[in-house]
């Protein structure tokens, strides 16, 4: 069976595009001459690094994959996406401590009649509000707010990475359907429910995180349309949010090949 997916931009283009993005986030970053700006802007240098597709993939990673038919094998979540995540919010949480352990020193930083963002923004917003008293403790208060906010992120990646690593989470293909685990509950698709399998661009709103940007569509012939709006215009009603070890790119068309497999030999044609 010959899989075809849908056409994607060029990568030239694509490489343009966030080339051009990653240099405006630089700039707004340096503009604040702000240490957790800048974490932001080095983050988004990565947008420049050539990603990888499904030429460059090939049909190695596709054959590795239905190597493994009639099953069952065990695809796990990709590793390598969840530390990084957990590495950066780590970087904005010792960004966090750093800011209240040098609350006074960062003062006339922040103070100096030289800087862009004198009388504006966050931290003269609390002191305006009363919620600091100067500019030391609203710089604490900041450093606190940050670690609060990545660190419960930093928990939540540790617990994913925690659950992919001991096999609690992942997607497992077999002769009769796939199997998507979860830490809350395990679905099981049969391969006669589904089809047309497909990958699309995640919108940013629902990226478990900044590394997830492809997923696999595909139908559930046995449940409604969808109604969520970014995924029925896709022609899709299923989604596979999850980041696993093998690319979106690759994934979908093994899994189309996968399921022709199976339904082939359940009916019993050579």
């Amino acid at each position: 069976m010959q899989w075809r997916g849908k056409a994607r931009m060029p990568r030239r283009i694509a490489r343009r595009k966030n080339t051009v993005l990653a240099f405006g986030i630089a700039l707004f970053g340096n503009s604040g001459n702000c240490p957790t700006f800048s974490v932001s802007a080095l983050y988004s240098m990565l947008l420049i690094l050539p990603r990888p597709t499904s030429m460059t993939f090939g049909d190695s990673k596709i054959d590795t994959l239905l190597d493994h038919y009639p099953g069952p094998v065990m695809i796990g979540i990709s590793i390598t996406r969840y530390l990084l995540a957990v590495a950066g919010m780590g970087a904005f949480i010792a960004a966090g401590i750093w800011f209240i352990h040098s609350a006074r020193t960062l003062a006339p930083v922040f103070n100096s009649p030289h800087a862009p963002f004198r009388g504006e923004g966050f931290l003269y917003l609390l002191i305006t509000l009363r919620l600091a008293r100067d500019m030391p403790q609203a710089i604490s208060e900041l450093g606190w707010f940050a670690i609060a906010l990545f660190g419960f992120g930093a928990l939540a990646g540790t617990l994913r990475l925690v659950s992919g690593v001991i096999g609690l989470s992942g997607l497992t293909l077999d002769k009769n359907g796939f199997i998507v685990k979860g830490l809350k509950r395990n679905i099981r698709h049969d391969w006669a429910d589904v089809g047309d399998f497909d990958t699309m661009k995640l919108p940013k709103t629902v990226r478990r995180s900044p590394l997830s940007r492809r997923c696999v569509t595909f139908n559930d012939y046995r449940a409604p349309e969808t109604p969520i709006e970014w995924l029925r215009l896709t022609g899709r009603n299923r989604v596979l949010l999850e980041s696993y070890e093998y690319p979106a790119e690759v994934l979908a068309p093994a899994m189309s090949i996968w399921r022709e497999r199976a339904l082939r030999d359940r009916a019993g044609r050579p």
